[in-house]
């Protein structure tokens, strides 16, 4: 592009050299569109490089909060399989907390029957992370696509997941 405007400008200042006097104007004045011309191209290309730039960066943003729900949902994942493995034995804690209170009350028993009972009780809590899950959502530029739609019902089940352990 820059080679066919140094051609044309080549030609014009030639043309100017063998005929100074006639269309000087003219002359001059392609000179000066095609320099406006090389400008604005040069301008819209710098805009174009920008806006890609722009866009590189928040891809990148993008997929660095999409790892961090990823991370936060692993460990939510984690936290739901404890929960699993202790209902397993809920049954034995259960058990043993009948047992316990069919004896004679003491000190002993006291703290037994106080321990179980609160690992009864904390076997139907759950609290889940959802800080990246709800930065993501918020900061989601297309609010329609399958993937923040989907994350919007994770984020929805784990909240009432949460408020049902709350409320039992």
């Amino acid at each position: 592009m820059i080679k066919l405007f140094k051609k044309v400008r080549q030609n014009l200042l030639m043309e100017n050299l063998s005929a100074k006097q006639a269309g000087k104007t003219g002359k001059y004045l392609k000179y000066a569109v095609g320099e406006i011309t090389l400008v604005v191209i040069g301008i819209l290309i710098a805009l174009s490089l920008n806006n890609w730039n722009d866009n590189q960066k928040v891809a990148k943003k993008e997929m660095a909060l999409l790892k961090k729900v990823k991370e936060e949902n692993l460990y939510n994942i984690g936290f739901l399989e404890e929960a699993r493995e202790g209902f397993e034995d809920q049954d034995k804690r259960i058990y043993e907390l009948c047992n316990a209170l069919s004896q004679p009350r003491n000190k002993k028993v006291d703290e037994q029957v106080e321990d179980l009972m609160l690992d009864i009780i904390q076997m139907g809590m759950y609290f889940f992370s959802t800080e990246y899950l709800e930065r993501y959502i918020n900061n989601s530029e297309n609010n329609t696509s399958e993937l923040t739609i989907s994350l919007v019902g994770l984020k929805d089940n784990l909240l009432t997941f949460q408020k049902a352990s709350e409320f039992t």
